[in-house]
């Protein structure tokens, strides 16, 4: 929480003094405001260089390893399909409601004149049938080098499901060679996140002298509407548990020690021993279960973080004056659902750059925006971690239900999930 609270800090300084800049109308001081902003770009592009080696390493690699893993069997079969079926929705359902609040409650366009606003005329999007061509690219290495990271996503995909049927000696020198190329990427982003709030303010305080107050209040609608959503994501984990058959009561009852953790560490993989002992004791699920589960889904499966993507991409986009189609969106959510595959273990800056660009480029938006989401994002990152762990509960508990309805497991283990699952 101190980082964020230097970030929010050098965030509002920098709006503060770009506001005052824009007020005094003295030239001089918008030629120093004017100066410093190709520092803020310089900052920005050292930010974005290390994506795509680390967006490869990351999908390729935690596609592989899941792929190959071998703990659980039908299991791992049900999570694959329960992961990639709730990550859709996760993502639809941020999109779905944040173009919905934003209906009835609009964002000033160009209130983030400066950063996010193309320079020139925008082009026209491609076509659904265009961008579902150039899904696949001919040439990997020249969709690397363009930065277009959806088609290098598709490709890594192939690459991680293709690198799981070779040798095991082989496969595991190629893991190790990428997760060396991800830890030497996440090497890179600390350093360069070291100097974020020197960044951040220069970056705000272009903002403020372009936009004046309007780019705050854009911010803090941002901030508003991404709470609001994710108080609807954490209903929908219930959702998802009543569906599967859980006692709603039960669940509620044992939840509520997880997600008061996970509201206080905003870490979902440091909440992980309270969801076990909630799941074990409070929702009687077996602990062979609970031990294999809990810990895949809260690695791998981050509901919450699908539905902030949903309302980052947006959002992003609205605010820059992009509307992209229905179709393209459809796209970008898949791009968050491919995106949370590999952000384990990653800290929450580069989980939000390496969830969320992928989509926000999918449909035009902006990548300049993340700086500025990433100092404001404090706040709804305590509603995010309590949406992913409470979907990893609901997913561990509705697991649990059809393993007890679909094997011949011995009564004990019956009678255990009958206690939750009536």
């Amino acid at each position: 929480m101190a980082q964020s609270k230097i970030l929010l800090g050098a965030l509002g300084a920098g709006l503060l003094a770009g506001c005052l800049i824009r007020m005094s109308h003295d030239a001089s001081l918008v030629a120093v405001a004017a100066a410093v902003k190709p520092i803020a770009s310089l900052w920005l592009a050292a930010l974005k260089m290390t994506l795509v080696p680390l967006i490869f390493a990351m999908v390729a690699g935690g596609i592989c390893s899941f792929v190959t893993s071998r703990s659980g069997g039908r299991t791992l079969g049900l999570l694959f399909v329960a992961f990639a079926g709730l990550l859709t929705i996760g993502a639809g359902f941020g999109m779905a409601a944040t173009w919905l609040i934003l209906r009835l409650w609009p964002v000033p366009e160009g209130s983030l004149a400066g950063l996010i606003a193309a320079p020139g005329p925008t082009p026209p999007l491609p076509g659904f049938a265009e961008q579902l061509i150039g899904f696949i690219p001919e040439n990997p290495v020249a969709a690397a080098a363009a930065g277009q990271m959806a088609p290098l996503m598709i490709f890594a995909l192939f690459f991680g499901i293709a690198a799981a049927g070779i040798s095991q000696t082989r496969r595991a020198t190629l893991l190790d060679l990428l997760q060396g190329v991800g830890e030497t990427m996440m090497r890179m982003v600390h350093g360069i996140l070291w100097f974020a709030p020197l960044g951040i303010f220069l970056l705000a305080l272009g903002i403020g002298s372009e936009a004046g107050i309007a780019a705050a209040a854009a911010l803090g609608q941002g901030v508003v509407i991404c709470v609001l959503v994710m108080i609807g994501g954490i209903g929908l984990a219930y959702g998802f548990a009543a569906l599967a058959g859980v006692d709603l009561r039960l669940f509620a009852a044992a939840a509520i020690g997880p997600q008061a953790m996970a509201a206080g560490t905003c870490s979902s993989m440091a909440t992980l021993p309270a969801m076990i002992e909630a799941a074990e004791t409070g929702m009687k699920i077996p602990p062979a279960l609970a031990g294999t589960i809990l810990p895949l889904t809260a690695s791998t499966f981050r509901f919450g973080t699908a539905i902030s993507g949903g309302v980052v991409c947006v959002f992003a986009s609205t605010v820059a004056g992009i509307h992209p189609s229905a179709a393209l969106y459809a796209m970008a959510a898949l791009m968050i659902v491919l995106s949370n595959v590999g952000v384990a273990g990653l800290p929450a800056a580069a989980v939000l750059y390496a969830a969320d660009a992928p989509a926000m480029q999918v449909v035009g938006a902006p990548l300049g925006f993340l700086p500025l989401w990433l100092a404001v994002i404090a706040i709804p990152d305590i509603f995010l971690t309590v949406c992913n762990v409470t979907a990893d509960l609901a997913v561990a508990a509705g697991t649990s239900r059809l393993i007890g309805r679909r094997t011949e497991s011995g009564p004990a283990e019956i009678a255990g999930l009958r206690d939750i699952s009536g």
